[in-house]
């Protein structure tokens, strides 16, 4: 079984031995590695507007899955982050077996609804039908990037980051560069939709392999028994979930929906470029985090100022200082990497911008929000994930006409900064509320 100490507030784990943080470092920079060199391939294989449509089938099955998948994916952190296995005397493994199994059901409803209006649409709109074509395995991979995603959710939740970033990422990255590499240019688009299906089948069977390793394996995560008591409370529980899963859908997919949905393809293909190459910022943090570590740093502050607010305000500078020096690498590798993405991709450095001032504000206000987490005041998540979502997808809906990609950019950073502001106010609010475990 797999615990949470109610002291671990911040992003900040035990002090890992050197040759395991030698060990993460590298995979975490392989993965970004990996990363940037399937963005690469697709840009290079694909035109702007291919680039475009491809990316926005993946946006619109990845906030299908977040979805689908969220009020599951918040109930699982409560249940983690918040050390709440007691409650129910259930092991986790059975809990995750059980929700998973339940993800899986309601989104392959939910994708079988999605092909039925896509036949429908393939014999009335015979003019919609190389878009339904390419759209297809986007619809038939939902189910799996939900279970992926609810697993990823799990593993980081127990601070196992390494392996919810092994879960996210490896195979699909994989998978598009050895697609990318061997398509032919007038099929590209269509075999690199069917990767993303493969890559999202990948990534359930890595999560399933991973989260078996970490919880165990035994007959029950199969065949899940649990007491009907029990299981009727963790059902009402999920369900209590729903209105914040569909805001935290919302502020994550939402500004990005309304440029798939409003937007051509070709400015998504640029916020999408300019997105993940923003987002390898997410992978290395933990591992920069090592650093303070390794010279004790973090203990010894938190020494000598004995209370919560000061161990949340000792993760905070950290993190704080270690987001500012690896968004500020990137930010200097930011037009070498625009050369490699060829000449559509070049003048983005609004974009950039925008997009690494948001990976700044989340790396800054992790340990808050983890530690909001802890203390789980559902009304007070509710309302900041609420206000967080509707402020992003307004500024996009708003901005889209007159500024494009920079208004939808906008709106994660506004929505980024609402989120992570509201976070660090709570946090010292609650922190100051009880004495230090």
């Amino acid at each position: 079984m797999v615990t949470i100490t109610e002291g671990n507030t911040g992003i900040i784990p035990a002090i890992a031995p050197r040759a395991t943080r030698v060990h993460e470092f590298s995979l975490r920079f392989i993965s970004a590695v990996l990363h940037i060199l399937a963005t690469i391939a697709v840009v290079r294989v694909l035109p702007p507007d291919a680039t475009g449509v491809y990316f926005k089938g993946f946006v619109m099955a990845y906030a299908l899955a977040a979805l689908l998948s969220g009020k599951y994916d918040l109930f699982i952190a409560h249940y983690f982050i918040g050390a709440q296995q007691a409650d129910y005397g259930i092991p986790a493994r059975c809990v995750l077996s059980a929700l998973g199994r339940r993800v899986l059901i309601r989104s392959a409803i939910a994708g079988a609804c999605l092909l039925v209006i896509t036949a429908d649409l393939d014999i009335v709109e015979p003019h919609l039908r190389p878009y339904v074509e390419t759209y297809l395995p986007f619809v038939l991979a939902i189910p799996f990037a939900a279970f992926a995603l609810l697993m990823a959710g799990a593993l980081r939740d127990v601070n196992r980051t390494l392996g919810s970033m092994l879960v996210s990422t490896y195979c699909m990255n994989m998978a598009i560069l050895v697609a990318a590499s061997t398509a032919p240019p007038q099929t590209a688009l269509l075999i690199l939709s069917w990767t993303f299906f493969a890559g999202s089948v990948l990534n359930a069977l890595m999560g399933l392999i991973i989260v078996r390793r970490v919880f165990g394996v035994t007959a029950t995560f199969s065949r899940v028994r649990v007491k009907s008591a029990a299981w009727r409370e963790i059902q009402a529980s999920v369900a209590g979930n729903g209105a914040t899963a569909l805001a935290a859908a919302g502020l994550r997919w939402g500004p990005l929906c309304v440029l798939a949905l409003l937007g051509p393809a070709a400015r998504m293909a640029e916020l999408a470029v300019a997105a993940r190459t923003a987002q390898i910022v997410d992978f290395m943090i933990p591992a920069i985090i090592f650093l303070p570590q390794s010279i004790h740093l973090q203990p010894r502050l938190t020494q000598a100022l004995h209370s919560l607010r000061g161990k949340l305000t000792t993760d905070l500078a950290v993190s704080l200082a270690s987001g500012s020096a690896f968004v500020a690498a990137v930010a200097i590798m930011a037009p070498w990497l625009a050369d490699l993405y060829g000449p559509p991709y070049a003048g983005l450095a609004g974009l950039f911008a925008l997009l690494l001032a948001m990976q700044w504000v989340t790396a800054a206000g992790r340990p808050a929000l983890r530690f909001v987490a802890a203390e789980w005041p559902v009304a007070l998540i509710r309302r900041t994930l609420v206000v967080s979502a509707t402020s992003a997808i307004a500024l996009s809906l708003v901005g889209i006409r007159s500024y494009g990609t920079l208004a939808i950019a906008a709106g994660m950073l506004v929505g980024t900064l609402l989120l992570n502001g509201q976070a660090i106010w709570s946090a010292y609010c609650l922190a100051g509320s009880r004495p230090a475990s």
